[in-house]
């Protein structure tokens, strides 16, 4: 039986698997997995195995590793032992990036590193997007890793240059990865293991959260590194309201701190996010003009704000005529049924008798007392408004309306 196979032949099966056979490695022949694999066939395998350190020398010994293909120089860089393949057979980072996608456990890779087999920014980058910081935090006890996550010419020499830092495609970079990936707890690790060693790469991050809308990595950088993107932050307040889900809290933290500036851009955006706190909190600290009151009113017409827009011609008593409102309520492409039934209700003077909104009333069939008190008024209505009356069933609504135009003869 397999369990009471004898030392020796456990060894040479391991060294068969590592390319030691013969005394030396053809390196074409490694196959870390199933040294892996050998780990978990019983106890006596795992415990022989953990007790192997060095099992590869590749600093000091290259041999079985054809000279003239560990020379070949290819682009600007020299080809890395871990990317030498043979045949059909995956190379050793191919190896460890499958290893990596498997969810293979610590101790395995672990075992690894003891032996020589590091990280590469590929293996890196699949750790990360599975959130292995269990793995992630344990290679950095080992100096030939921390080489490749803190090598500061990262950028230049990963970033596919046909795409930009954002775009997600070509990027190798740790930290970059993270960020597009929201990965807080990972971003956090490798921030504050090395101080200062990413510092350059922190306004990139604000861009990820708010690019791939990462409401809490967005915190972690204001909480964490406001000195450092303060002043980019002003400037992307616009983008972050409108891109970051729930950011309304984070928003009234800087605000409270003073660490924002209150603009009609965060303004607008707070009427389109239907932030209404933030915009009352906000609109009370900053100077609004005349011109920028009717622009307000504009975008609470257009994003069918209604509380806002209450707010500001019933609270704060706003001005606008009755042409801007009216053109403004119009144009608009779409409505429903709250917003149409709340400008019915108490802005009706505000739009012209000639318009078309007994024919948006019946269309999204707001309360038949409302539209009946539009006919009332003489807001303009033809056969057309009453067929859809007829056709939504609302009986009593027709006959007013037929009322209406009897008594007009």
């Amino acid at each position: 039986m397999i369990t009471t196979l004898p030392n020796e032949i456990i060894i040479s099966i391991v060294n068969m698997n590592a390319g030691l056979s013969n005394g030396y490695h053809p390196f074409m022949e490694i196959d870390i997995r199933e040294i892996v694999k050998l780990r978990n066939i019983n106890t006596e395998f795992r415990e022989l195995i953990d007790n192997i350190s060095n099992l590869w020398d590749f600093k000091n010994n290259m041999k079985g590793l054809p000279e003239v293909y560990y020379n070949r120089v290819y682009g600007k860089k020299t080809l890395k032992w871990s990317d030498y393949k043979y045949n059909s057979r995956l190379s050793i980072d191919e190896q460890f990036t499958e290893l990596c996608q498997k969810n293979s456990s610590k101790e395995s890779i672990d075992w690894l590193f003891r032996n020589n087999i590091f990280l590469s920014l590929k293996n890196i980058k699949c750790l990360i997007v599975n959130n292995r910081i269990d793995i992630i935090k344990m290679s950095l006890h080992y100096e030939e890793n921390r080489k490749i996550i803190f090598n500061r010419f990262h950028i230049g020499e990963v970033l596919d240059q046909k795409h930009d830092i954002l775009s997600g495609k070509g990027i190798l970079h740790p930290l970059i990865i993270a960020g597009n990936s929201g990965m807080v707890e990972i971003i956090d690790l490798l921030l504050n293991f090395k101080e200062g060693g990413f510092n350059k790469e922190i306004p990139k991050l604000l861009d990820s959260s708010i690019k791939y809308n990462h409401e809490k990595l967005l915190s972690y950088l204001v909480v964490r590194y406001y000195n450092i993107i303060s002043d980019y932050l002003q400037n992307k307040l616009s983008a972050i309201i409108n891109r970051v889900d729930n950011c309304q809290g984070l928003l009234f933290y800087l605000m409270n701190s003073n660490k924002i500036k209150v603009s009609q851009k965060l303004l607008v955006g707070c009427i389109s996010q239907s932030y209404t706190d933030l915009f009352k909190f906000c609109y009370e600290k900053h100077y609004v003009n005349d011109y920028e009151t009717i622009d307000l009113i504009k975008e609470c017409i257009h994003y069918n704000n209604v509380e806002i827009l209450n707010y500001l011609m019933n609270n704060k008593k706003c001005k606008i005529s009755p042409e801007k409102f009216s053109f403004y309520f119009l144009k608009k492409r779409t409505y429903n049924k709250l917003f149409i039934s709340n400008i019915v209700d108490n802005y009706n003077n505000y739009i012209k008798k000639s318009s078309n909104i007994i024919h948006l009333s019946i269309k999204y069939e707001i309360h038949e007392s409302l539209i009946q008190e539009l006919v009332y008024n003489d807001y303009k209505y033809t056969n057309n408004e009453i067929k859809m009356a007829i056709d939504l069933n609302k009986y009593s609504l027709v006959e007013y309306m037929c009322q209406k135009i009897t008594n007009k003869k």
